[in-house]
């Protein structure tokens, strides 16, 4: 019921991002002992650095600022490792600029190894497109480009600044080139498995569930919390008709991501389709709020609404996600049968002529139509007629389209 979802809507990780969900006490407990054994060994580096780590992924940046001042005192900062260091700490400050400016002159740095660079232009790269503004895609492939441009699928070549290159392809919406970079590399047995994820996101916005399906397999059996692996998991079992595993997995993921829209507008889809109305209204409603300009989101709502009876608000809410995409069938699909529900024939089918003309064999238009034609008829009769029209449809799980209609049926 909804069009495809933009990659805008997925955060980017970094460390510290998710301590509102995660319980970090294990982490605090281990940097106490590192402060203590660093307290009777304060020249020793590896402890130093570990405990540096520590405190970032627990949130504790006075500490982890504290400890890399303690060391620069000490002497100079050689780029490895205290450069990668300084920058997570800034940016665990919430120093965005400053963690920029040391990922970028690591980039740069030609004292130190080109996979070394490739990973600080990789962080850079990342940022920016977390940080967002109309030039962040273009400074993000402009970061990276040095180190991708040339290289073979067949070469090595890390796991981040893979990951990081399909993240620009992805948010420039170079789905179809960022897709066949990375398969080329799956030939070859070069896609890490962080790169598979990403991938496993661009092939579902690509439609190409097969390789959507693959790849986030690939990466989740690797990294079991690849965030775009899951995001595609769970996408994947709402299209393959599994509402149950759908519930589980996108349950899972805003716990996990409570930032992330595109992960509460599937938690939407899987509410509604195992008739959990107004769980469905929450999770659509957050999805509104985290992504405004996603018509999608609105949509889903609206439909929601609409189930539940109140026809008042779905109307409104689809007159937003006409604000946001007046190009969407469904939308003006499900106007018209606002329309057709409230007695509005003229305007139904000025909705439904538009609707048709986007996509004549939609599914909210289709409804619309038995409406219009038996308005005498009780519902169940117009259900059924409906449910012949759609009979020829199917959505990408292999089902009728007129399964929809039977969900319906059952609130």
């Amino acid at each position: 019921m909804t069009p495809p979802d933009t990659p805008d809507s997925f955060d980017l990780a970094f460390p510290g991002q998710d301590l509102m969900t995660m319980d970090t006490t294990p982490q605090l407990q281990r940097l106490q002992r590192l402060l203590g054994y660093l307290a009777q060994d304060p020249a020793n580096d590896l402890l130093r650095r570990d405990a540096i780590e520590h405190a970032c992924d627990v949130g504790d940046v006075e500490t982890a600022r504290r400890l890399l001042d303690e060391r620069a005192a000490s002497g100079a900062l050689a780029a490895l490792p205290w450069g990668f260091l300084s920058a997570r700490v800034a940016l665990a400050h919430g120093d965005v600029d400053a963690a920029l400016h040391q990922w970028d002159m690591m980039a740069c740095d030609a004292e130190i190894g080109a996979q070394e660079r490739s990973l600080a232009a990789s962080a850079a790269a990342q940022l920016r497109l977390r940080r967002g503004g109309p030039e962040a895609v273009t400074e993000a492939a402009r970061t990276l480009a040095p180190f991708i441009e040339g290289v073979v699928a067949q070469a090595s070549l890390a796991d981040a600044a893979q990951a990081a290159w399909l993240r620009v392809e992805h948010h420039a919406r170079h789905l179809r080139e960022g897709l066949d970079w990375a398969l080329a590399r799956e030939a070859a047995g070069q896609l890490g498995p962080e790169a598979a994820g990403v991938a496993s996101l661009i092939a579902m916005d690509a439609n190409d569930v097969a390789s959507s399906s693959r790849l986030s397999r690939m990466a989740l059996a690797t990294l079991p919390e690849q965030g775009e692996a899951l995001v595609s998991a769970a996408a994947l079992s709402l299209v393959e008709g599994q509402p149950q595993v759908a519930l589980t997995l996108n349950e899972r993921l805003t716990a996990a991501r409570p930032a992330d829209g595109r992960a509460w507008t599937q938690l939407g889809a899987a509410r509604l389709l195992t008739l959990d109305l107004q769980g469905a209204r929450v999770a659509y409603a957050r999805a509104t709020e985290l992504m405004p300009g996603h018509a999608g989101s609105w949509h889903g709502l609206a439909w929601t609404m609409l189930l539940l009876e109140d026809l008042v608000e779905a109307e409104r809410l689809l007159d937003q996600a006409l604000v946001v995409d007046r190009n969407f069938a469904e939308t003006h699909g499900a106007l018209a049968v606002i329309y057709a529900r409230t007695g509005r024939r003229a305007m139904a089918n000025d909705a439904l002529r538009r609707s048709r003309g986007l996509d004549p064999n939609n599914f909210a238009a289709q409804y619309a139509q038995a409406l219009l034609d038996h308005p005498e008829l009780p519902g169940e009769e117009v259900m059924a007629l409906a449910s012949k029209l759609l009979d020829g449809q199917q959505l990408p799980s292999g089902q009728r389209a007129s399964s929809l209609l039977r969900m319906i049926r059952q609130l």
